[in-house]
């Protein structure tokens, strides 16, 4: 991680009118440490946090209101404002997985959830890039969208809940999703603005914030690198302070255009998108997309370079990328952390390395531990069982951050 990515939190802060932002986490950004949502929450509070967005249903162990009600007590000790979501609501997207009942059903039980533990919001999808191409275009599952959202608007009005639906994706550009909508009424439905799936709809996320600003009532932001193909172009999301987006001016224009509407991060990263626009074939889905937004992306591809991807070996080390990646520019390690200037690549790499001693730089699998900032675990005895993220033959790399709570591994963590 750059030092840029460490200290972008402390500028965000900065640039909002008068300071007022809230920063919080989607928990998808470290999804692979399988926590459920008691954890989530745990972990939130850990890096102190003004919000946390649950941005799907999977956490949740159970609906019933005991186990809703003791979540929401903890929410509530632990001073975190929560926003809560769920994925597709439209039956005819490739996306549509139909786990929760009818997509009526699948709103009611998001808004049911959202409404049980004070979110302001309750968050759902249409789809993805790949239902453009579809027959019918992305008009035609925006239709299913509206079916959905009128079944819905009593019970927004009576629980005090706006739908928010993000432009996730590369499903709707900027222009699409907000003729949406208005079409279904701004008075219960607004958008979760995500700057990185802009990228995928082939729009600039400056641009994409000025049209989706206005009705913004959640969000889920990362950055972005782009650069050029001998096809097109390849998108690679980032975290935050690793691409192109410029978050201080992003920020203050979102604190103006979205008072009081937290912005969320949601770290993404290792893969690129190849986006072949100088194929004739690639721009059928995207007959009317505007060449203004299309200009601006064009002029990002200019500015960026490759990036080389990256795979976790495993689901454990996965974990760990994530959090380090989420975590390098987390607030509460704006400009700390040692492992700002390192990526995880790298720090993966000294695994059975010896430091300049000639000592091990990891100590024996059976007390080694990982700090990942500010919040920190341990494997096998020392990893605390409410954190199954990890286990002791996963090649993970110790980071060295001052503000990392430490658990030792011992065979008496546990007792």
């Amino acid at each position: 991680m750059t030092a840029a990515a460490a200290s972008v939190f402390a500028d965000v802060h900065a640039a909002a009118p008068e300071g007022k932002l809230m920063i919080g986490m989607d928990y998808f950004a470290t999804r692979a440490t399988g926590w459920k949502a008691p954890q989530i929450v745990e972990y939130a509070a850990s890096l102190k946090l003004d919000a946390l967005f649950l941005s799907e249903l999977v956490p949740f162990e159970s609906f019933e209101d005991d186990y809703l009600k003791k979540l929401k007590a903890q929410i509530d000790a632990a001073g975190i404002k929560v926003y809560v979501g769920g994925r597709s609501i439209c039956k005819t997207s490739n996306m549509w997985e139909g786990k929760y009942g009818t997509a009526d059903e699948t709103m009611a039980l998001i808004i049911r959830v959202a409404k049980a533990l004070g979110s302001p919001v309750a968050r759902c999808v249409l789809g993805n890039y790949k239902d453009r191409a579809t027959d019918g275009g992305i008009e035609r599952h925006q239709e299913e969208v509206l079916k959905v959202f009128k079944a819905a608007k009593s019970r927004c009005e009576a629980e005090g809940i706006k739908i928010s639906i993000e432009n996730h994706a590369g499903d709707q550009q900027s222009q699409e999703l907000r003729a949406l909508i208005e079409t279904a009424g701004k008075d219960y439905v607004g958008a979760c603005i995500d700057p990185g799936n802009a990228m995928w709809a082939l729009e600039d996320p400056m641009h994409n914030l000025e049209v989706l600003g206005p009705v913004v009532n959640c969000s889920s932001v990362r950055d972005s690198m782009i650069w050029e193909t001998p096809e097109g172009a390849k998108v690679q999301w980032t975290a935050i302070g690793e691409g192109l987006v410029d978050y201080t001016a992003y920020a203050k224009r979102f604190a103006e255009l979205a008072p009081g509407v937290a912005l969320m991060v949601e770290t993404i990263s290792g893969f690129s998108r190849d986006m072949p626009f100088l194929k004739e074939e690639f721009w059928k889905p995207y007959a009317k997309a505007p060449a203004s937004s299309f200009a601006g992306w064009l002029a990002m591809m200019k500015r960026g370079h490759e990036i080389p991807p990256f795979k976790a070996p495993d689901k454990a080390a996965e974990a760990a990328y994530q959090r380090v990646s989420w975590s390098a520019a987390s607030p509460g390690c704006a400009g700390t952390c040692n492992h700002a200037q390192r990526s995880f690549p790298d720090l993966a790499s000294e695994w059975g390395q010896t430091n300049e001693r000639g000592k091990p730089r990891h100590q024996d699998q059976s007390s080694f531990f990982i700090r990942l900032p500010p919040f920190a675990c341990q494997i096998e005895e020392a990893f605390p069982p409410s954190f199954p993220c990890v286990s002791p033959s996963s090649p993970l790399p110790s980071t060295c951050c001052p503000c990392a709570h430490v658990f030792r591994s011992s065979t008496e963590s546990r007792a």
